[in-house]
């Protein structure tokens, strides 16, 4: 911006080593901005007036100033006002005394020296030892309100030194403390001919007293933190001998909230010790990463967004929908996977896996190659898919390089998880952030983050859930989705939209990477084992069956895989070698008089004696028992050891032994005594039961 208007002195003009030791800047720095200043640009938000004089050490003969009336951005105050001259007016160059000092420190009160610059200014338009600059310099004095001699010495400095002598000295002691506790205690203790080793042991315990609170707990703030420290301040000080009532130890012992507040940095003990979230949020050291020159889809994020929009349930209870996302950082797409929860319900593996099958199986996504997840266990489910993705990588690389082997990955595993409370590290958070205010906020229902204070259309009442239908709302997330795509972002985006940088690589050759459905279903399966009973077997509260399992016989193991979503009106079976034996579905139930189950009962049982006739077919009739005996006949006959000896017994016992030898030959006729007396009494019964009969009848 140039200056126009009334010619004006060289005085209101500022050299460019005059601005640079102004504002304690650079020479190179200050060129640079008024050169951007010459052209229109502001510097510090603010307009700066700048015209080209002649100079013989400027570029092409010219230099630039700055007048001294222009605003800048600096927070101690605005250069003062004068009039605007013209960029035609001959100016003489600054006074040859004025050299430009060092740089002066940041702390340095420009404000000050441009307050006094403004009430010389007058009285530098006079001739020095004038009349008129003698009446100028009164006056000048006498409306600032300072004495005139105070203003001479103004006067003398900037002639000597230029405006960058008219600032404050800074005070030699500055940065050094004054006192070694506080002005009173410092006075205690000299009227009380401490020792120095004396009070400076007690400062040094006062102050690792003080640290210490700060250390131990986040809530004590330094009003509390300079009570608990004055009262052990008063406890040493006691100890040192001090003589005087509890009013006057409180005041000589009281420290001020400067005191305390210059070791406020052990503060972040605490936060460490105590704070996680706020430590890995707000404190803990990171890196940037550049993903300049990478591929879409070479890291895909993988995190869970409770969404802010209110829906209500057929019950009438209301609920939040929870968004499965995952995050191309490269292109800053989103793929979003609404799921809708039941009450008392979370976020399940079987969640996490169909949003990742929904994704590799859109045409604008695909497989990728790295996975970054969330920490928690609903992930786990995606390990089984990690030789599929280092597939892909070895297949990108065969890609970028056709004559070459297959790549090996750095990393052991192409699944990465995020540490505990380190939402930072992952660039989907702050793409939560931005689709939450920015775009999901437009949808009615929409209640804010806070659920304690949820955005309400009137106040007192609750908010209004989401009004239409789920495939409604489903369609309102894909518009935002697409209105988040279609945004332009800074960063690394540099203005582009999400969309923009992702055809920019399509365009320079980027192909997706496609699996099939079947097979990530099978890869995301369970195995689970049935007993076959009947040629059926049982799950879920269902039973199953199929042809190529009615022929086995029953208590045969199978190994079933279950999908992990969707309906499960089919089940897969695997054979023993991990094959597919077949799809067994749902059995169908029959009613009592319909015949179909007759007949659906007699095939199975056709199907049966099939497969029992074809097993059949593949074998040969064997004699079991000849084979055992042949078997027999070549092993080894046991061996008849010899007698070691005879146990006797006492002559009494011989003598029964002999007669129980000898008794089985009179057995049979006693025997037969019994037998005839069993049956002669066996007729009585019979003759007695049948008088009593006929008798009655």
């Amino acid at each position: 911006m140039r200056g126009a208007g009334n010619p004006l002195e060289s005085n209101n003009w500022l050299t460019v080593a005059a601005f640079a030791a102004l504002f304690g800047i650079s020479e190179r720095a200050a060129r640079k901005a008024l050169a951007r200043a010459f052209e229109g640009k502001p510097w510090r938000g603010k307009a700066l007036i700048v015209r080209k004089v002649p100079s013989r050490g400027g570029a092409a003969g010219w230099a630039f100033e700055v007048l001294a009336n222009s605003e800048h951005g600096d927070a101690e105050g605005a250069l003062p006002a004068v009039p605007v001259a013209s960029p035609t007016t001959a100016v003489p160059p600054a006074p040859s005394s004025v050299a430009p000092p060092p740089a002066p420190q940041p702390s340095a009160n420009c404000a000050g020296a441009l307050r006094r610059y403004e009430i010389i200014r007058p009285v530098l338009r006079h001739p020095p030892g004038s009349a008129a600059r003698g009446c100028a310099t009164r006056a000048a004095a006498r409306q600032a309100g300072v004495r005139e001699q105070r203003t001479r010495e103004w006067i003398a400095a900037y002639e000597a030194g230029g405006i960058i002598a008219l600032k404050r000295r800074p005070r030699e002691d500055r940065g050094r403390r004054r006192h070694t506790v506080s002005a009173a205690w410092d006075s205690w203790a000299a009227d009380a001919q401490l020792s120095d080793a004396t009070k400076a042991r007690i400062a040094a315990e006062l102050e690792r007293h003080v640290r210490s609170l700060w250390a131990m707990t986040t809530e004590l703030g330094a009003r509390r933190i300079a009570l608990l420290a004055s009262d052990k301040l008063a406890e040493l000080t006691e100890a040192a001998g001090f003589e005087g009532d509890a009013r006057r130890l409180k005041t000589v012992c009281k420290l001020s909230l400067r005191f305390v507040r210059r070791n406020s940095r052990y503060r972040a003990v605490a936060i460490y010790d105590q704070d996680a979230k706020q430590w890995h949020d707000k404190h803990r050291p990171r890196i940037r990463r550049d993903r300049e020159g990478q591929a879409p889809m070479a890291t895909v994020y993988g995190d869970v967004h409770h969404q802010d929009v209110l829906l209500r349930r057929t019950d009438g209870s209301t609920f939040t929908a929870k968004l499965v996302c995952f995050l191309d950082p490269v292109t800053n797409r989103i793929f979003v996977h609404p799921v809708f929860l039941a009450k008392g319900e979370g976020v399940r593996q079987e969640h996490i896996i169909e949003a990742f099958i929904a994704m590799t199986q859109d045409p604008g996504w695909g497989m990728p190659q790295v996975l970054y997840l969330d920490n928690g266990k609903e992930y786990a489910c995606l390990d089984r898919v990690a030789d599929a993705l280092q597939l892909v990588s070895q297949m990108r690389a065969l890609d970028d390089d056709p004559g070459g082997a297959p790549a090996v990955l750095q990393r052991a595993s192409p699944i990465v998880k995020a540490m505990p409370y380190n939402a930072p590290a992952k660039p989907i958070e702050p793409a939560f952030k931005v689709l939450e205010r920015g775009f999901f906020s437009l949808l009615p229902g929409w209640i804010g983050g806070d659920r304690m204070a949820k955005k309400t259309a009137n106040v007192g009442r609750e908010p209004v859930p989401y009004q239409r239908d789920r495939e409604a709302f489903l369609a309102d997330v894909q518009k935002c989705i697409e209105a988040y795509h279609a945004t332009p972002q800074t960063g690394e985006r540099s203005g582009r939209t999400p969309n923009e940088a992702f055809n920019e690589a399509v365009d320079a050759g980027w192909q997706r990477m496609d699996i099939a459905r079947g097979a990530l279903l099978a890869a995301f399966g369970r195995v689970e084992v049935r007993t076959l009973r009947q040629g059926e077997f049982s799950y879920g509260g269902r039973r199953y069956t199929h042809e190529a399992i009615q022929a086995l016989p029953a208590g045969t193991r199978l190994d079933l895989r279950i999908p992990p979503f969707g309906d499960l009106s089919e089940i897969p079976v695997m054979d023993a070698r991990g094959g597919m034996l077949c799809m067994a579905a749902a059995i169908r139930r029959y009613g009592d008089l319909d015949t179909e189950g007759a007949r659906e009962a007699g095939r199975r049982v056709a199907r049966a004696r099939a497969g029992v006739a074809k097993l059949r077919a593949e074998t040969d009739p064997v004699d079991v028992l000849g084979a055992e005996a042949r078997r027999a006949a070549r092993e080894e006959p046991a061996a008849i050891p010899q007698s070691a000896g005879v146990i006797r017994l006492s002559d009494g016992m011989e003598a029964v032994g002999r007669a129980l030898e000898g008794a089985p030959a009179a057995r049979p006729a006693v025997d037969d005594e019994h037998e005839e007396i069993s049956r002669e009494r066996a007729r009585a019964l019979r003759a007695s039961f049948l008088r009593k009969v006929r008798a009655t009848g």
